[in-house]
């Protein structure tokens, strides 16, 4: 009897006897390369008490055979019955946390979205024109943003305390200085970047959605293409970062989307879903943001690219970027860059801060 017709033994309305649930335990093990164990034939009155088992008896009986069947099924090489992914659990519970977020309310005239961030990576340099070993310089900026629905608005940074050079000989040889450029206080103002106008004309159905991503015609701004690009086969594929169809393209467009100010409460459970069903997909442990908040960091190794969320509220805490590629300037692995996402709240004005 193989796994198919055990379970489907099971599945009869009437309790199955003990012997076939002995004889299908037995026969799955056997599957699995495990030796049969020796029984003993019950006497004719005992195996006939057995088959006059109470309903409520058998079926508690069954229901143990199903859940010890159930996991000798998926120890079974070949099982076409899989465990889920620790990342696809955490991603689900993610879009059921996120699809029941209230959404931030619609901008009146005047108001703007605000937001602070942290945003950090190395800063490479050189001492002197003549000496070619670089100097590495860890910024570390606060960033505030005051945007629009189309992203037009203004933002401010200044250096933090976290900033600091990579090595101690480092930091001597560019005498303690930070290097020009790295970690400045600045304003600017911000122009119109399409921002969370096409992120709120993106659909919310996840069918749709995820059509439109595994097409690859779906950008980190939101905007979508009238048609799909061409892929690459999988016999002469392109760089992942030039592949718009690929899982690396799709991680990323999906984690950059997330940390528009209005997406997470309205396109949240959509993006999540779609980063639950990617293949490679992984959990890498659980990791405290720059704020201090602990959530669950989950990473595509194609792209390099890690996020940090709060699974209990769907809610995108943190990005990071490594090298996946001695080309990038650092030893692969290092970290390239990273942005920490504070809450978004509705203030009057540009400049005004959250009451």
């Amino acid at each position: 009897m193989d796994v198919i017709e055990a379970l489907e033994e099971l599945g009869r309305v009437e309790p199955p006897g003990t012997e076939v649930l002995t004889r299908t335990a037995d026969d799955l093990r056997m599957a699995a390369g495990e030796p049969a164990p020796v029984r003993r034939l019950a006497p004719a009155n005992e195996r006939s008490l057995g088959r006059r088992l109470s309903i409520v008896g058998s079926a508690i009986l069954a229901g143990a055979a199903a859940a010890a069947i159930a996991a000798l099924v998926l120890s079974i090489p070949g099982s076409p019955i899989r465990p889920r992914p620790a990342a696809a659990a955490v991603l689900a519970q993610a879009a059921t946390a996120a699809a029941s977020q209230p959404q931030l309310p619609p901008l009146a005239s005047g108001q703007y979205y605000y937001e602070e961030r942290i945003s950090s990576g190395p800063c490479l340099t050189t001492t002197h024109p003549a000496s070619p070993p670089p100097v590495t310089y860890v910024s570390s900026e606060a960033l505030q943003t005051w945007t629009t629905t189309d992203g037009s608005g203004e933002s401010k940074s200044s250096p933090t305390p976290a900033a600091h050079f990579l090595t101690l000989q480092e930091r001597t040889a560019a005498s303690g200085t930070p290097p020009l450029g790295c970690a400045t206080t600045s304003a600017a103002t911000v122009p119109a970047n399409f921002g969370d106008a096409s992120v709120l004309a993106l659909p919310t159905d996840p069918r749709t959605l995820g059509a439109l991503f595994a097409e690859g015609r779906v950008s980190d701004a939101g905007q979508v293409a009238a048609s799909a690009p061409a892929c690459p086969s999988p016999r002469n594929p392109n760089k992942p970062q030039a592949n718009p169809c690929s899982v690396a393209s799709q991680f990323n467009v999906a984690v950059n989307l997330l940390s528009f100010p209005t997406a997470p409460e309205r396109l949240g459970g959509e993006l999540f879903r779609i980063l639950e069903k990617l293949p490679g997909v992984k959990i890498i442990g659980n990791q405290t943001d720059a704020l201090g908040r602990p959530g669950t960091a989950i990473e595509d190794p194609s792209s390099g690219i890690i996020f940090v969320l709060n699974p209990t509220t769907g809610t995108l805490l943190e990005s990071e970027k490594l090298a996946i590629t001695s080309s990038e300037g650092v030893p692969v692995g290092s970290t390239l860059s990273t942005m920490t996402y504070g809450p978004v709240s509705v203030v009057s004005g540009l400049g005004a801060l959250p009451s």
